[in-house]
This record gives C-alpha cells, sequence and structure tokens, in this order.
C-alpha cells in the first residue's frame, strides 16, 4: 500500500488506517452492548485499541499478482446482503487460484456459512475463532 509514496503520505496513510480502525472497534463494541456475545468484548476492545495505540505493523512490499491473497470483509451485513456479496465475490473470482482472508464481525453459525460459501471456491482463512 506504500509504494512510491513520500514519508509524508505513508505517514498520512498510516493515521488514516489507524482512525479507521478505532472506528471500526469502537462500533464493534457498541454493537456487542446491543447483541452479547456477538462482536468484541471491553477486554477485547481494549486489547485492539492498545495494539493500533502501539503503532500497526505493515511491510512494504508489492503483490505481483491477484492470486497471492484476497481480502474479502464480511461485516455489519445483513443475511441477505452477505449471501449476496460472497456470491458476486464467488462468480467474479472463481477461476483465479487464490487464498481468501475473511476478516469479519460476525462470530459463530453465521461466519462459519459464510466460510462455507467461499470454500466452495477458494481456500479460506479466517481471523477470528470460531
Amino acid at each position: 500500500p506504500f509504494e512510491d509514496e513520500t514519508e509524508e503520505e505513508k505517514t498520512e496513510k498510516m493515521d488514516l488506517i489507524k482512525r479507521r480502525t478505532k472506528t471500526v472497534l469502537a462500533k464493534m463494541l457498541e454493537l456487542e452492548k446491543e447483541n452479547p456475545g456477538k462482536y468484541i468484548s471491553q477486554e477485547e476492545y481494549d486489547a485492539a485499541i492498545a495494539e493500533v495505540d502501539a503503532g500497526l505493523k505493515f511491510e512494504e512490499g508489492k503483490i505481483d499478482t491477484f492470486s497471492d491473497y484476497v481480502l474479502f470483509f464480511m461485516g455489519l451485513y445483513n443475511a441477505s446482503a452477505a449471501e449476496d456479496t460472497i456470491e458476486k465475490f464467488c462468480r467474479l473470482y472463481m477461476n483465479e487460484s487464490c487464498h481468501v482472508y475473511l476478516i469479519s464481525t460476525e462470530k459463530g453459525e453465521a461466519l462459519a456459512s459464510r466460510r462455507r460459501m467461499l470454500e466452495d471456491y477458494f481456500e479460506v482463512s479466517c481471523c477470528v475463532e470460531e
């Protein structure tokens, strides 16, 4: 994400990433209070914020081909919208030999269902415990 950027541009981008990350974490904590057990606990939130404050670590680099990794974010969707999004994604990239890293605010059966849909076409890793 940092190729051919000045130090100032890199700093601005990192600040934006940190702000967005904190916004998403705050929303996940808020949603957890409304739906206990679905998002993140106060302890998980505190740990994640501490990690962001300590500095997010990114390596500069270049992905040569689309098939190296695919980042697919599923979060804060209703079930129908999530399934439609996954179906469209699979139709677009089903002929690619790629690895999908599923990052999700969902847990349990909802997350497992999304993962199974993707596993019909791709190798899938998840960033949360199922």
